[in-house]
C-alpha cells in the first residue's frame, strides 16, 4: 500500500484531528447546535410566563438560575 492511499476526506479529517484548537471549536459548535435543537429540555419555561408566588427564588433544580422579581425563570 502506498503512502498516499486514502481519500481526500480521510486525509483532511486526520489532519483536522491533530489540531487541538480545531477539535475544541468543533466540540463547541456541536454543543451549541444541540442546545439550539433541544431548547425545551434546557429552559422549559416561556420567557413571558410569570410564576405566581415564586419571585426572587435562588437557583434550584426547577430554576437553574433562579427567578426574577416578577417570578420569571432567568434561564428562559
Amino acid at each position: 500500500m502506498s503512502k498516499n492511499s486514502g481519500s481526500l476526506w480521510l486525509k483532511s479529517w486526520r489532519r483536522f484531528q491533530k489540531n487541538k484548537t480545531a477539535m475544541v471549536c468543533l466540540g463547541f459548535i456541536t454543543l451549541v447546535s444541540l442546545i439550539s435543537l433541544f431548547p425545551e429540555s434546557l429552559a422549559p419555561y416561556s420567557f413571558e410566563e410569570q410564576l405566581e408566588g415564586k419571585a426572587l427564588l435562588p437557583p434550584s433544580k426547577a430554576h437553574l438560575l433562579g427567578t426574577d422579581n416578577m417570578g420569571r425563570d432567568l434561564l428562559s
